[in-house]
């Protein structure tokens, strides 16, 4: 089990976590937005950061697991940082 800050929180360094095997327990990263809002709207990875969809997050809302805890789903970016492979 992986217990890290944000400075490993980036899709590329969970891919790699999943491909592994190993779970892993991450702090949500500083530029990411977390919204208890059930049925709230996202922002699909495609779209480029402007100030039309500053505040809203890009994560999918699955389920609420209490006052303070949720379940949701991340979409996997476009793009892949250069010392990544596409397949990973």
């Amino acid at each position: 089990m992986l217990v890290a800050d944000r400075g490993l929180c980036s899709d590329a360094h969970l891919a790699l976590l999943v491909q592994a095997g190993v779970p892993a327990v991450l702090r949500v990263g500083a530029r990411q937005i977390v919204d208890f809002t059930p049925g709230r709207p996202l922002v699909k990875p495609s779209v480029r950061r402007t100030a039309a969809v500053k505040g809203i997050p890009r994560s999918r809302w699955l389920n609420a697991l209490g006052v303070d805890a949720q379940l949701v789903m991340w979409l996997q970016p476009t793009t892949c940082p250069s010392w990544l492979t596409r397949e990973t």
